[in-house]
Order: C-alpha cells, then sequence, then structure tokens
C-alpha cells in the first residue's frame, strides 16, 4: 500500500512539476477568491469546477501534443485586456458593486447587457480613492422582508433562487443544508436593496433548511428566521410583464463612486433594465498583496508546473469533448482583419480565439456554458454582418 502511494505521489509531482501545486490548488484562492466564489454561484458549472479536479483542465498531460502557434500579431486598440471583477447577475435600473482598490487599475469598465444580449459600455476613469466623498452611514441595521423561493430549476443541475428585500443599501448571503446550515453563497462585491442568489449542486427530492443574511456597509447583520424549501417539484418564475423592447437604444447611464474605508462604492442607475458587468482596464495592474503562503514564497514563478492558458483554454477541452471541438468554431485563430471581438470574449495574449472565447470555462448562468443567452447573441457578438 505504502508503496502504491509512494509511485502514485511521485508521478504527481512529475505531471505537475511543482509540489505546491501537486499538493494543494486551494492555493489559487489566495489572488483568485472573488472569482471563483462568483463562478459557484452560476446555474451552470463544469463537472471538473464542481469536483475540484484542477489539474485535469490546469496541468498539461505528458503525452499530450500542442497546438501549433500561428504567428502572433499584437491585439488591435479595442482589445486592451480587462479584468472582469463582479457583476449583478440580473437586470435592473439601479446596480451598486462594493470594489476594493487594491488592483484597481486606471479606468472602469461599466458593461450592460440587456435581454437581447446586445452590449452597450462605458470607461469610466477612475479617480484616487481619496478625492471621494465618504459614502454616509444612516446608523440603521438592515430590515429584512419578503423573503421567498422564486424558482426550482432542473435543468443541467438543480438550481433554487431565493430572494428578498431590505430597507438600506446591503449585502446578500444565504446558508442552507439538509440538516445543518453548512453551505453557503453570497453576492460577491454586490450590494442592493433586492436580493436574489442561486443555489446550485442541490439534490432532487430533498428538503432543504435555509437562513438569509445581509450586512450594511458598516457591518451590521440582520439574520432571517430558518426557513425549508422542497426540490420535490420544479416552481416557475413569475414572467415579466413589461412590455417587449424594440429596436435597440443605449441607455442612459448615471454612474457615481464614493469612498467606503479602503473601498469604492460604485452606484450605476440606468433609464432601462440592463445586466451590468464592473471590470477594469489600463495602467499598471497591482502586485498580489502580501501574504505568508506558498504562492508568494514563489511570486517570481507563480504558476509554476501549470500548463499555459493557450493549452487550458483549447486543448485540454479535447480530453472530454473531442466530438463537439472537431465540429464547432474554429479555435487557435486570430480573427479576420477588421473584425474586433468583444472584450467579453476572452482572447489570448496575441488575439488568438479559444474555446473560452465563447463559453465560460467555470460557471455560467447559460445553457451549454455559453457567454450568451442564444447561439444567435453569441455569433453576432462579433459577425455583426449576421444582425
Amino acid at each position: 500500500m505504502f508503496k502504491r502511494t509512494a509511485i502514485t505521489v511521485i508521478l504527481a509531482l512529475l505531471m505537475v512539476g511543482d509540489p505546491l501545486f501537486a499538493a494543494d490548488f486551494r492555493i489559487c484562492e489566495d489572488c483568485h477568491f472573488e472569482r471563483l466564489e462568483a463562478d459557484r454561484g452560476r446555474y451552470y458549472q463544469h463537472q471538473a469546477f464542481v469536483t475540484n479536479d484542477c489539474a485535469s483542465c490546469h496541468v498539461r498531460a505528458p503525452e499530450t501534443s500542442t497546438l501549433d502557434r500561428p504567428a502572433a500579431a499584437p491585439p488591435p486598440a479595442q482589445q486592451q485586456r480587462i479584468s472582469w471583477m463582479t457583476d449583478s447577475v440580473l437586470p435592473g435600473t439601479s446596480h451598486y458593486f462594493l470594489l476594493a482598490a487594491e488592483g484597481l487599475r486606471e479606468t472602469l469598465v461599466v458593461s450592460l447587457r440587456d435581454h437581447l444580449g446586445q452590449m452597450h459600455r462605458e470607461d469610466i476613469p477612475l479617480p484616487p480613492l481619496e478625492q471621494l466623498a465618504a459614502a454616509p452611514d444612516d446608523g440603521r441595521t438592515p430590515h429584512l422582508t419578503n423573503v421567498r423561493v422564486v424558482e426550482v430549476k432542473r435543468g443541467v443541475f438543480l438550481s433554487v433562487a431565493i430572494a428578498w428585500q431590505t430597507d438600506v443599501l446591503a449585502t446578500a448571503e444565504v446558508r442552507y443544508g439538509t440538516a445543518e446550515l453548512n453551505r453557503r453563497n453570497d453576492s460577491v462585491g454586490r450590494l442592493g436593496f433586492e436580493h436574489q442568489l442561486i443555489l446550485n449542486q442541490l439534490e432532487p427530492n430533498k428538503t432543504y433548511r435555509y437562513q438569509v443574511i445581509s450586512r450594511d456597509l458598516s457591518g451590521r447583520e440582520a439574520v432571517s428566521e430558518v426557513l425549508t424549501f422542497s426540490t420535490a417539484r420544479e416552481i416557475a418564475r413569475r414572467q415579466d410583464n413589461s412590455p417587449a423592447i424594440g429596436a435597440f437604444s443605449a441607455p442612459a447611464v448615471m454612474v457615481d463612486l464614493r469612498r467606503r474605508g479602503d473601498d469604492y462604492l460604485l452606484e450605476v442607475h440606468l433609464d432601462q433594465p440592463r445586466v451590468v458587468s464592473i471590470g477594469s482596464k489600463g495602467g499598471p495592474i497591482e502586485r498580489p498583496r502580501e501574504a505568508d503562503n506558498a504562492m508568494n514564497r514563489n511570486r517570481n514563478r507563480p504558476h509554476a508546473g501549470l500548463s499555459d492558458e493557450g493549452w487550458s483554454s483549447m486543448e485540454s477541452c479535447r480530453q472530454c469533448h473531442e466530438k463537439n471541438v472537431a465540429a464547432s468554431h474554429p479555435v487557435n485563430v486570430l480573427p479576420p482583419s477588421g473584425m474586433i471581438i468583444p472584450p467579453e470574449y476572452p482572447t489570448l495574449a496575441d488575439g488568438r480565439m479559444t474555446c473560452a472565447s465563447c463559453h465560460a470555462i467555470h460557471g455560467s448562468d447559460q445553457e451549454y456554458m455559453t457567454r450568451q443567452r442564444s447561439k444567435r447573441e453569441l455569433c453576432v457578438g462579433c459577425h455583426l454582418d449576421m444582425l
């Protein structure tokens, strides 16, 4: 038994090349915690992500061949790399985000998407934090109302949507479980008065207990009583009775920035309901915070032993999806002359498209983990001639 275990460990170390990553992928959360937490709240999740099998995509198998790299071309100015931090998940006319000042670049990117997938983007210069007025504190603890289940949905995964309101600007968190409240989901970077969170990876025909928690900007906390929901039958989400939207028109956007401690409080107000995503670009990227952990002890080579971005976002997909990749959109290619790839479709640094340009790698709110709600919306993001 000892001999077999030793051989397994040695093989793992040889594959990874760095015992830190071979031993534990949890150190990834030192720098990527917010992004990983957001992905854990998506409706659809990659199976390897659900099972924490990080190595299946981020460690290159020794016998796997690499893709030939075409002649690199610098990406056009419109494709300046954007670091996406958080999004509203649901459409609305008012959105609130708390953004840590550390790591932000000189320009905030506010990307808006309507129910048809039409996109609009605003770039906002980010002023120094000390120049902003402080966000006021009204001194009230949040009051929770109308805590309810708004949807039980059986798709690729069984999911439940929990909603409630608060009378002050606050965060959202749900703790839940079949016996103990030992699981949680929260609104990473998002605040509001109207709250809704999606619970994933649920078991069918079970009764779950849950509790909602909201905290205001000063940390005052409101906790609901423990309630229950059942996954034995579906509950359809109530449809919005608002009139259908005709030709797309860019919404009027009002943005307000204030200071809250060491964070930026960003408010986005619109005249039309939209899903809002927040990113930043330009200027030097801040170095990760100093901490006594394995990542920082090796910060001159923080991803040693891991496969490069090209392999993990293309070639690794072939391990499970060979048939789909062969019959799908070309990858490892540069866009044709004159085509602009939207920032919502990530490419490699030299502009090459990958599987991850169209599909989220960890989780998505769209079926097949696409970056848009339908195949047509996905295609017209780049192929405007299809409109």
